[in-house]
């Protein structure tokens, strides 16, 4: 968000024939999907706590979404040409070992703090505040020095007057849910400070 990246122009194949897509509009499309599991997903989450406890839950969730994804990641490495390849558990990259698993544990905490808000207000309601990581971001990244363009703190106050002209909520669960919430960019970051 705050990062000053060149956007790349190059023309991706789609399909045969001559239809291109640029990368940009690639990456707007998943983007655009991205958000939509994202929405859905706290339908997913509310129902799944008629059935399990949050921690249950979760714990389920995560399984499920690392099976799903290792034979991905598989995959994905064995199409590359055979330089090019990297372990699918690098346990001889100590940086990354521990980057992964401090993301990993806030994560966590995040997860399981958006759960157990969501026992007491609505999907609706918990994916609002969630998204609120979204104006910590820029405030974290002030802590690390980095700057952010005047359009981004334009956003920041946009969003702030939008999250607090809400219905009445209780006050316990907003401060869950917002604790949840920082979680989220912090993990950003130490993604970011990896990269």
């Amino acid at each position: 968000m705050c990062r000053n990246d060149r956007i790349i122009h190059t023309r991706v194949s789609v399909g045969k024939g001559n239809r291109f897509m640029t990368l940009k509009t690639r990456h707007t499309i998943f983007l655009f999907i991205t958000a939509f599991i994202w929405g859905t997903a706290f339908v997913a989450q509310s129902v799944g706590l008629d059935f399990l406890p949050p921690l249950a839950f979760n714990g389920i969730r995560t399984l499920l979404g690392g099976a799903v994804l290792l034979p991905f990641i598989w995959l994905t490495e064995r199409r590359k040409p055979a330089e090019q390849r990297r372990p699918i558990l690098p346990l001889n990259d100590k940086l990354l070992l521990k980057a992964g698993v401090i993301c990993g544990l806030l994560l966590g905490v995040a997860g399981n703090l958006q759960q157990f808000s969501l026992l007491h207000i609505s999907a609706g309601k918990c994916g609002f505040i969630t998204a609120f990581y979204i104006i910590l971001v820029p405030i974290y990244g002030m802590f690390l020095k980095r700057r952010c363009p005047a359009v981004t703190w334009l956003g920041v106050v946009i969003a702030l007057v939008g999250l607090s002209s809400g219905n009445r909520i209780i006050i316990l669960t907003v401060a869950i849910s917002a604790a949840a919430a920082a979680f989220f960019p912090v993990k950003e970051q130490a993604e970011n400070n990896a990269a």
